[in-house]
């Protein structure tokens, strides 16, 4: 008797611990939800992925979180910079210069044009397709943000960088797209 009453509190305890984790997990879901949409977690992003410390001109960060399949992930963001603050970005890593890029059917592409040898009839690009970026695609089922409008902006600087990441064998890609005119930059980080 004093065995089932034992373990009768203890059914009931495990009840009530379990519908309370329900509870605190839930509220900690809504708050992360939350928290993704503070300056503070914007700033953590940018510091990771973009430039810790933040430079001074860096100001109005914007940062779209993509769902990304298996253990990879992607941010896309815009932030105002002014110039003399992106050359400490710029010199951060080993970001190589592309002469253009598009934004098409939910995916980003950036080329290199060699001008001289562009033949308009044959190639009117004048140049390869360097890599693309799968943003935001038929199969993400994700909607990109009302601020991200790459394609609004006239001839901007390009630059991107492709590292190994650590001993896998994926990679972890950067690009960094600059409207000078405007002081404003998007920055994707994907892997």
């Amino acid at each position: 008797m004093m065995c089932n009453r034992l373990r009768d509190k203890f059914y009931i305890y495990c009840l009530v611990a379990s519908a309370a984790s329900v509870f605190v997990f839930s509220a900690t879901c809504r708050r992360s939800q939350d928290f993704h949409q503070s300056e503070l977690w914007k700033s953590r992003i940018f510091s990771k992925y973009v430039l810790k410390p933040i430079p001074k001109s860096v100001a109005d960060i914007k940062v779209d979180e993509l769902e990304c399949s298996g253990i990879g992930h992607c941010y896309v963001m815009r932030f105002r910079i002014e110039k003399a603050d992106l050359t400490l970005v710029l010199n951060s890593r080993m970001f190589q210069e592309f002469s253009s890029v598009a934004y098409k059917f939910g995916n980003l592409f950036w080329y290199k044009i060699n001008y001289q040898e562009r033949d308009p009839l044959k190639n009117p690009l004048g140049g390869e397709t360097s890599n693309n970026l799968p943003l935001y695609t038929n199969q993400r089922q994700q909607q990109p943000p009302d601020w991200f409008k790459p394609n609004d902006w006239s001839k901007p600087k390009v630059y991107v960088v492709s590292e190994k990441y650590g001993r896998s064998r994926r990679y972890q890609t950067k690009v960094l797209i600059y409207n000078e005119k405007l002081e404003e930059a998007y920055f994707v980080e994907y892997l």
